[in-house]
């Protein structure tokens, strides 16, 4: 990528100024999992959790840095609706980017939503840790696409069946090695 660390090899030689400085709050983000809707979710949930009152309310702009070398995803449009603007970091120019204020975002596999699912994949009936955040957290996208006022319907639960799917140009659907058993997860839903 385009960021420089200071290591023991290029002591001396590490030109740390800054020919532009990024005003504000930069955040950013390592994706893994990008076109994933479910650990793309992990990554918002992470990224909405670092957010101040004032970012959550727009009112203060934020940008989305991504550090990974992935190229555009399909979903990359939800993070500007969402959050704000991003770029990548492969676009950056190749010297002297400083940013203000820089908030790395933990990985999705650290989110507390993402579970421990061990081998079988039967989800466990946990109750959401944080009510209040996950409302927040729901309200803050139903708001960025202007579905503020829309409730949930008690005793609903909507299901998405990820079937194979070829996620890069490299994978091949063949290799989807997760599969669940959709009947036991309705199962452990009752």
């Amino acid at each position: 990528n385009n960021l420089k660390y200071p290591t023991t090899k290029n002591k001396g030689a590490f030109d740390s100024s800054c020919v532009e400085t990024r005003k504000g709050t930069t955040l950013m983000m390592t994706r893994y999992e990008y076109v994933n809707l479910y650990h793309t979710m992990t990554d918002w949930w992470n990224t909405f959790s670092v957010l101040t009152p004032d970012q959550r309310k727009r009112s203060e702009k934020i940008r989305i840095l991504f550090l990974d070398g992935h190229a555009q995803g399909s979903l990359d449009s939800v993070w500007e609706s969402v959050f704000g603007p991003f770029e990548y970091v492969q676009h950056l120019p190749s010297k002297g980017v400083c940013f203000e204020r820089a908030v790395f975002i933990p990985p999705g596999y650290s989110s507390p939503i993402f579970p421990d699912l061990g081998h079988d994949y039967i989800l466990p009936r946990l109750r959401c840790p944080k009510p209040r955040i996950a409302a927040d957290f729901s309200n803050h996208f139903l708001k960025a696409y202007g579905l503020k006022g829309v409730k949930p319907i008690p005793g609903k639960v909507v299901i998405v069946d990820r079937q194979p799917y070829v996620s890069h140009p490299r994978s091949h659907p063949d290799n989807f090695g997760r599969k669940m058993n959709m009947e036991k997860l309705a199962q452990s839903l009752r």
